[in-house]
């Protein structure tokens, strides 16, 4: 089974990333990274369980980072910076909401512009703001494929981004 990679640590917001991850398990396993911890405690309060350490991490059995948001300061880590580069390096989908935008910014040393919009960049990253979180999810499907065609993804469209 393909496999998708959330990279979160303490104070991540799950609200950020729950559409992507409900989204791409359709047709992706969903694994959650974490740096050291067993299990991490999201800005609402919930507790999630690490599925796999972050230098444990075999970028080639993984076809994308998602990084969410939240303080992420403490957890700049070279190990993080590598990886990051590591997806790149291997022409594989980067994708960061909030704070994770400025992680891949730090980690790439590029200086994308980064606006309020979902928007790709070189074709391989993708950055959102973090009131867009649902076009988040639903670009970075899109991205993979996951839609039956045209009206299956404007059904999810209307579904999750109300006018």
């Amino acid at each position: 089974m393909k496999k998708i990679a959330i990279y979160m640590y303490d104070t991540a917001p799950m609200f950020e990333i729950s559409i992507i991850a409900y989204l791409l398990n359709t047709q992706y396993e969903v694994c959650i990274v974490t740096d050291n911890l067993s299990s991490i405690k999201t800005a609402e309060g919930v507790f999630i369980k690490s599925n796999l350490y972050l230098n444990e991490m075999n970028v080639d059995e993984f076809d994308s980072l998602i990084i969410c948001g939240g303080e992420y300061s403490k957890y700049n880590n070279d190990c993080i910076f590598e990886c990051i580069n590591e997806f790149r390096n291997k022409n594989k989908l980067i994708a960061g909401i909030c704070s994770g935008r400025n992680l891949i910014n730090s980690a790439l040393k590029e200086n994308y512009n980064i606006r309020e919009t979902v928007e790709y960049v070189y074709n391989n990253i993708i950055f959102s703001s973090p009131n867009k979180y649902a076009m988040f999810g639903i670009t970075v499907g899109k991205h993979f494929e996951i839609y039956e065609d045209e009206d299956d993804y404007n059904e999810t469209v209307e579904f999750f981004v109300s006018k």
